[in-house]
């Protein structure tokens, strides 16, 4: 994979992986995965809260990203803040 040289100008450092994941096993339930889910959830809880989760470096990094590309991320949220502020409002993950 080549990233076009104006890119990398333009954000120094960026880099992108790639992989391939398998094999694959589909269950209809799985107590470790539901386990593993729990225990993401309990420590995201722990440390981040809904009003302070803008200024986290992590995600702060990702919106800053996200305005130089022309993104609103005040209307398309990164991935990983949604799913975060989605936990912190006790709703289902998806």
């Amino acid at each position: 994979m080549e990233i076009h040289k104006e890119i990398l100008a333009a954000f120094p450092g960026l880099s992108v992986a790639e992989g391939d994941v398998g094999p694959l096993s589909i269950l209809e339930k799985s107590p470790a995965l539901n386990g593993l889910r729990d225990e993401v959830v309990r420590q995201v809880r722990e440390q981040y809260t809904l009003e302070r989760i803008k200024d986290e470096p992590l995600f702060r990094a990702y919106r800053d990203f996200f305005w130089r590309v022309g993104v609103d991320p005040t209307k398309t949220r990164p991935a990983s803040e949604a799913l975060v502020r989605r936990i912190l409002a006790g709703k289902m993950l998806p």
